[in-house]
């Protein structure tokens, strides 16, 4: 329970004292209404009646209910604030956590479950106060049974410290079996999102449904058994805690009164202390395979927290102001390469001699696989060069400079991300100014722009690219890059996207980077770079003006 015990403990905002306090109480109230209910049993065999024993009793249940219904509140008010803050900061890592790592891990798997061990979690304010509460009434009414019959008590001590150590040599084999049915059912997500984005493909080939559908169908199998397996075990210990207990009523009733002569009153009194501390150690059982699972799924979240904390990138420690202008960026021998598992290079990109020039419009050329994309990941600062020097006007770009730099960039690249909300707009940019661009790409009727909002993304590819380009080009950061953005076009889109939106934008400043495989607008760049096998292989200077 390490886990759970460091969320609890080391995460801020638990009142553990008020909610220790009201349990303590609870398991009180709890022992005095039984100490009560025995005595007042007493009276009526002997025709008594009390009636302050009565008030008593309602007293001690008004006390319960007050002090059960705090402690319960309170820790899962406690619970759900550290479960927000929790998310909340995994939502920060992950927005700075570098694009190479990222990739690398094949879009962090474990993040998509995120959500069902935050369910898990949420259940444990309740699990944990209402273990506590069982254990205190089971002290108390341990040591109440203690008073009415020594010997009972050290039985009951002896039965709990056996099931205290049959937990304690289980309970890790339960959690790792748990652990491992949390990576399977990772897996069985992974492969649900080839089925829900691969529909396309699915659906043209028999065979690939069929591999798809083997392979679902083996890793449920397989997330299923280790369930399977962690459930008999917790079944099993539920099932040991129970008849140990039910053994031991047993023995209390029938061998105790041997051993150790006592009055009938006695003996049903004992009885009835003894079936009423079974009902706190069912909870207690119960509460412990619960909490088993809530640790296992908040040791999940750590995780990938601490690989999130791997792979933080240090400029984003603090906010810096973005830049507006810049004269020249170059790469200097700026190199980048895929490695595989075993560290041998896959594909390499550079090392690249370039220099781009403000207000220049730079096309960018070459076949698939050739290396674009690579290429402006180091340009934009997503990737980090291994070796050689990203220049920003003659200064090297390093970490406390990075995010600064980014800064530069607005892009569309080819797998880009369409937000339904506007976020990155500078101020006095309003609702009209986007529909009136939303008019102008052709997108009227399409979608609208309401409170920063489009209010509707659902369009075809084409479309989603000219409400991407609309958001690039609104955010008025220095340099555009468009990767592709002609492509699923319309010919008169296209014409008016080379013939007129481009050269706008470069007469209002903007560095232009635009890659493309359309050969008859290459004349309105300034210059054209080729690339092939990640190498460029010429830089060529088209009639426009490239300025001085």
């Amino acid at each position: 329970m390490q886990h759970l015990r460091r969320f609890l403990t080391q995460e801020a905002g638990v009142p553990k004292r008020r909610i220790i306090a009201m349990s303590l109480l609870t398991g009180m109230a709890n022992m005095l209404m039984l100490a009560l209910l025995n005595r007042a049993a007493a009276q009526a065999d002997q025709s008594e009646h009390d009636g302050r024993l009565f008030a008593a009793y309602l007293v001690a249940l008004v006390l319960y209910a007050y002090t059960q219904r705090s402690a319960m509140l309170d820790a899962m008010q406690a619970v759900e604030a550290t479960i927000e803050r929790v998310r909340l900061r995994l939502t920060d890592k992950v927005r700075r956590t570098s694009l190479r790592q990222v990739e690398q891990v094949g879009g962090l798997p474990g993040f998509a479950a995120l959500t069902q061990d935050t369910q898990v979690i949420a259940r444990a304010g309740s699990q944990v106060v209402t273990t506590v509460q069982s254990l205190v009434t089971l002290v108390f009414s341990t040591l109440y049974l203690a008073v009415l019959s020594p010997l009972a008590c050290l039985v009951i001590v002896l039965v709990v410290i056996s099931y205290i150590a049959v937990r304690k040599v289980r309970d890790p084999a339960i959690a790792v079996a748990m652990g491992q049915a949390h990576h399977r059912e990772v897996d069985f997500q992974r492969a649900l999102g080839d089925v829900v984005h691969g529909v396309k493909e699915l659906q043209l080939s028999r065979r690939e449904r069929a591999g798809l559908r083997r392979h679902l169908v083996e890793v449920a199998a397989q997330a299923h058994g280790l369930k399977r397996q962690a459930n008999l075990d917790t079944v099993f210990d539920h099932l040991f805690g129970g008849i140990a207990f039910l053994l031991l009523l047993l023995a209390v009733v029938f061998v105790l009164p041997v051993v150790v002569p006592s009055s009938g009153d006695q003996t049903h009194q004992i009885v009835a202390t003894v079936m009423y501390i079974l009902g706190p150690i069912g909870s207690i059982t119960q509460g412990l395979a619960g909490m088993a699972a809530v640790d296992a799924a908040i040791g999940h979240q750590y995780a990938l927290e601490a690989r999130l904390d791997a792979a933080l990138e240090p400029h984003h420690r603090r906010p810096v102001e973005p830049l507006r202008q810049f004269d020249e960026i170059r790469l200097a021998g700026a190199r980048m390469r895929y490695l595989d598992t075993d560290g041998s290079p896959l594909f390499t990109s550079g090392p690249h001699d370039l220099s781009l020039r403000a207000g220049e419009t730079v096309f960018i050329v070459g076949g698939n696989g050739a290396g674009k994309s690579t290429l402006l990941k180091l340009l934009t600062g997503l990737y980090p060069a291994e070796a050689g020097d990203v220049l920003l006007d003659g200064e090297p770009v390093g970490p406390r400079t990075l995010e600064a730099y980014r800064s530069l960039f607005s892009t569309v690249f080819t797998d880009f991300h369409l937000f339904d909300h506007l976020y990155g707009l500078p101020e006095g940019v309003d609702d009209a100014e986007v529909n009136a661009w939303i008019d102008r790409l052709g997108l009227s009727g399409k979608t609208r722009c309401e409170g920063g909002r489009f209010t509707r993304t659902d369009l075809s590819t084409g479309q989603r690219k000219r409400l991407a380009f609309i958001a690039a080009v609104l955010e008025g950061r220095p340099i555009c890059l468009f990767d592709e953005l002609a492509a699923d076009q319309d010919p008169a889109f296209r014409r008016r996207y080379h013939e007129e939106l481009l050269p706008e934008l470069k007469a209002a400043g903007r560095t232009l980077l635009i890659v493309s495989h359309d050969e008859a607008w290459f004349h309105t760049a300034d210059r054209v770079l080729r690339l092939d096998a990640g190498h460029i292989v010429s830089d060529e200077r088209q009639g426009g003006s490239v300025p001085a």
